[in-house]
């Protein structure tokens, strides 16, 4: 409605009801807009290969193993990484430098 008000440059202190801003847009009610716009969806998944689908993406992430990493400690229980010394502070900083590592790994290679 905030676009087709814009549109019409029909200002909100001009307290013009919903019903005639469809009415001067020649537009049905936004229920129909809706229900088309979930119709058009519907149509696009039963055209779509069931390779794409939500289901068979969601079983492939199941399917995946989640990353693993060998977390080391040095003598103050600071958390570094083995191959190049850096500490961190959070587990999840080093997992992203450790993945780092692999994608530079995996690029020499």
């Amino acid at each position: 409605m905030k676009c087709l008000r814009a549109i019409l440059r029909v200002k909100w202190q001009d307290r013009v009801p919903n019903s005639e801003i469809l009415r001067r847009a020649k537009m049905t009610g936004m229920e129909s807009l809706l229900m088309r716009n979930q119709l058009r969806w519907c149509g696009h998944l039963v055209r779509m290969e069931s390779f794409r689908s939500l289901t068979s993406k969601r079983q492939h992430r199941k399917t995946r193993p989640k990353p693993s990493y060998d977390y080391t400690y040095d003598s103050n229980g600071n958390l570094y990484c083995a191959s190049c010394n850096r500490t961190f502070k959070s587990k999840f900083g080093f997992a992203s430098h450790a993945r780092a590592h692999a994608r530079r790994d995996q690029g020499m290679s």
